[in-house]
């Protein structure tokens, strides 16, 4: 019976996926997917299951196409008026073909020959055309009798000036269409599902239903880049350029008039406009820049609403991540209840009908797909939900709305970089909600230090933290101006350079230390010279007088950018950087010449690679896929999606098998923050997407255990050191000297600390709960010791034949802390010891003269 308990509890806490994930992930992965009049819905897998699929009953299933190329697979699909789904076939070269599909019927409308750039996009205007555009300059109409034909080719004086390719085989931004309330066809190049830094045709073009003529200019409309055309009602169609805002065009006369902005540059980007329910709704913000409101928690995009005239903003933050081309596949799927909109990082939005509050089906916090870039109803009333990188679910709404709900002490948070934590035990960061300031969380409320006049937040990479205990805000390869946060005084020094802030810690060059990145760790030589490798991997060098910079064609010749490491100062002095495992140094006699290798600061790939600590004894999971430290000493592992806590001789899951929980999704953790009220913020990561971090908070639970410390000094030095708490439970103590390392948690409430030098020295201790919570804030007591140093070592040297060999190691020890005493009384005793305490005495000479040895190297 206890074998098979046993065997439960494994199932439960080890296999947490198992219970917390009620609906099937269905394979193939699906890139696109549409719903034909009947309520089939089609879908185009990646590979490599390449192929057009239906959907049926609860899976998909391939579905054989004849008459198609030879090595040609599906590569768009789009509904018709006629409500069927149309299907353009591609292998990279020609020929290509059209199929069309509806219920159970299917048939091949063409084959056509046509150099197609990148990913087509294909429009059906009502006609019986087929139109296809890509990224060339090229429009293509096929007719559903299987005429195909070039309808129009853009020639290069039909760009803008802004982005103007140099040749016509330069990538071009897509040609998009949209149809009027007149049936007439508009063209134009949509710079946000391509590059902003891409040609685009200059205005649209416009098929009548007899040619297409070229609109260069529209009145009202500044001639630069569109971001989206879509028709709004039967006299106007919307338009929005990039970087700028939204405006109304009349069809008729072709002139514009600006759409005002419900809030300051609202809609300087528009992603998408689209009409649901007899509404009219709205996707607009940076592709790669969180909202500025808070409740969007660092999510990009923002949904807006047309109502009786008006835009309302409905959400804040929609997206998860970036996603490039982000609007043509967002999908919507109106319904009685309400409006479902996909996102690109999590599940849908769900907007009530009468103007509830929106809902987020986050898949933090129940399935661990990674967006809903495909929405369809069945006909049993379930959402077809289809994640293009994970695979699709059907599952009812309700049961979809009811499920994704998060434990009550978990959140998340996107912040623009990552987080540090100061001295004080202080967490710092830019929020996205507010990047004019630096923010400072004390554990219970945010406190913004507004950044100093010339420091640019968007041109913000990375903090560092020196020896001083200040926090350095340093800037990209684009950015100038170095903050440096004093957190005791709470205030900030400004530089205009890098260098300029590193030649101000001159002064202190001999102990100061910044921990920097690979572009920014710096060296100081004794005598005040300063190196450091720049954002263009150039060498940057203060010779004492003047700044000196080389990138690697000027030290060894060749036009790679890439150097193994950040430059040194040598053993010689002079400042070196290593190429191809090779040491080159600059001096003045010689410039710059290849010398003994030497290995410096290490290599990128050494310095990069992640140094995860091994998981404490007696805490076997399985192999953990991460595992952290955080500073108080307990160990984050995460394993079979599921958060556990540890230390050595226990493991607990954080989370029920049960919950709703961020780490179903299989995300690792890089790092652990305590913040002084004792909750976790856990800086995360996907394999997916492993430079998109998120920060999973898990509140404490109160109460947290508290610790009651007394320590008194005994005869000969020897520090007593008793705990107790009086939190009711199970309870472990962990304890510490000097900011030395926290000893193995242990039910024991005493514990004996010998040994220790003269002087004051710091005792701290913890309690650890049932929960492995513990106290933020360590009790903590200072002690001095007063002894006679000889009588100290004599003490020390006589351990060294105790016949408990742990007592012998740690009397080494003791003795290799005080090598100026114990080196000449050992030496001395050596002469009248034994054979067996010789051994010992002998050890402990050579580990002294080792340390000593060592101390001295330059």
């Amino acid at each position: 019976m206890r074998i098979l308990l046993r065997w439960i509890i494994c199932i439960v806490f080890l296999a947490p996926t198992l219970f917390a994930q009620p609906w099937q992930v269905n394979s193939p992965k699906i890139s696109q997917a549409v719903q034909d009049s009947t309520g089939q819905v089609w879908g185009i897998a990646n590979p490599p299951d390449r192929g057009l699929y239906r959907w049926e009953g609860d899976t998909w299933k391939p579905v054989a196409v004849t008459g198609v190329p030879s090595g040609a697979g599906p590569v768009v699909l789009a509904r018709g008026p006629d409500g069927a789904v149309y299907c353009v076939w591609g292998a990279g070269v020609n020929p290509h073909a059209v199929t069309w599909h509806q219920g159970e019927a299917w048939k091949l409308v063409a084959q056509f020959s046509a150099p197609l750039v990148g990913l087509p996009h294909i429009l059906l205007d009502g006609n019986d055309y087929v139109w296809i555009t890509d990224r060339g300059r090229y429009i293509y109409r096929i007719s559903l009798q299987g005429k195909a034909a070039w309808a129009y080719g853009i020639n290069e004086r039909q760009f803008l000036e802004d982005g103007r390719p140099e040749s016509m085989r330069a990538p071009l931004n897509p040609i998009l269409a949209a149809a009027d309330s007149r049936g007439r066809l508009w063209f134009w190049s949509d710079c946000l599902a391509g590059g902003t830094n891409l040609a685009s045709l200059a205005g649209v073009l416009i098929y009548d239903g007899g040619r297409v003529e070229h609109a260069a200019h529209i009145d009202g409309v500044p001639d630069r880049k569109f971001s989206i055309v879509a028709p709004d009602d039967a006299e106007h169609m919307w338009l929005a350029v990039a970087d700028d805002q939204l405006y109304r065009v009349d069809i008729n006369t072709l002139t514009a008039t600006p759409v005002p902005d419900p809030s300051p540059q609202a809609f300087r980007y528009v992603q998408e406009i689209f009409h649901a329910n007899q509404e009219t709704y709205l996707v607009a913000g940076s592709i790669s820049q969180p909202v500025p409101e808070q409740s969007g928690n660092g999510r990009s995009g923002a949904l807006w609403q047309l109502r009786d005239g008006k835009w309302e903003r409905l959400i804040d933050g929609l997206d998860m991540r970036p996603e490039y081309p982000q609007h043509p596949l967002r999908p919507f799927l109106a319904t009685g209840r309400g409006l479902w909109v996909g996102a690109f990082g999590s599940g849908p939005w769900f907007v009530p009908a009468g103007g509830g509050k929106p809902a987020l089906i986050d898949w933090h916090y129940g399935y661990p797909l990674d967006g809903s870039e495909g929405l369809f109803q069945l006909a049993d009333g379930r959402l077809l939900i289809v994640s293009a990188n994970e695979g699709s679910i059907a599952v009812k709404p309700d049961d979809l709305l009811a499920a994704f709900q998060s434990p009550p002490e978990v959140s998340t948070l996107n912040p623009p970089r990552t987080f540090i934590q100061d001295v004080r035990g202080h967490i710092l960061g830019l929020l996205p909600w507010n990047d004019k300031a630096l923010s400072d969380w004390d554990g219970k409320t945010w406190t913004d230090h507004p950044l100093p006049g010339g420091f640019d937040p968007l041109r913000f990479f990375t903090f560092a933290a020196d020896s001083l205990n200040r926090i350095w805000l340093l800037p990209d390869a684009f950015g100038k101006t170095v903050a440096i946060f004093e957190p005791m005084h709470q205030t900030f020094e400004v530089y205009p350079g890098y260098a300029d802030a590193l030649q101000a810690q001159l002064p202190r060059r001999v102990s100061f230390h910044l921990e920097g990145n690979l572009f920014t760790v710096p060296s100081f030589s004794s005598d005040g010279r300063i190196c450091y490798r720049d954002e263009w991997s150039q060498v940057r060098y203060y010779d004492g007088q003047k700044w000196l910079r080389w990138g690697r064609k000027e030290i060894e010749g060749t036009n790679i950018p890439h150097l193994d490491g950040p430059p040194f100062f040598d053993r010689a002095g002079n400042v070196a950087v290593n190429i191809g495992r090779k040491t080159w140094e600059f001096t003045e006699a010689k410039g710059w010449h290849m010398t003994d290798f030497e290995p410096g600061l290490g290599t990128d790939q050494e310095r990069q690679r992640r140094h995860s600590p091994a998981p404490p004894a007696g805490c076997d999971i399985g192999n953990a896929e991460s595992i952290a430290q955080d500073r108080l000493g307990i160990y984050w592992l995460t394993h079979g999606g599921q958060l556990y806590r540890a230390i050595p001789g226990l493991c607990l899951p954080e989370f029920s098998a049960r919950e709703h929980q961020p780490f179903i999704d299989s995300r690792e953790v890089r790092k652990v923050l305590i913040d002084l009220e004792g909750n976790a913020l856990l800086e995360t990561y996907f394999h997916l997407y492993p430079n998109v971090g998120e920060y999973v908070i898990v509140k404490a639970r109160p109460p947290l255990p508290k610790t009651i410390l007394h320590a008194t000094v005994a005869p000969f030095g020897a520090v007593e050191v008793r705990l107790s708490s009086p939190n009711p439970g199970k309870v472990w103590f962990t304890w510490r000297v000097d900011d030395g390392p926290w000893v193995a948690p242990t039910h024991k409430a005493q514990a004996t600390v010998e040994w220790l030098p003269n002087g004051k020295h710091r005792i701290e201790a913890e309690a650890i709960d049932e929960r492995l919570q513990i106290t933020p804030t360590p009790a903590a007591e200072l002690v001095e010791i007063h002894v006679d140093p000889q009588e100290r070592i004599s003490a020390l040297i006589n351990r060294l034949r105790d016949p408990d060999y742990s007592v012998r190691n740690a009397a080494v020890a003791a003795l290799a802390h005080q090598p100026a005493l114990a080196l000449p009384l050992l030496r001395s005793a050596r002469e009248k010891a034994d054979t067996d305490q010789r051994w010992w005495i002998d050890a402990a000479i050579q580990q002294i003269e080792e340390s000593l040895s060592t101390n001295k190297k330059p």
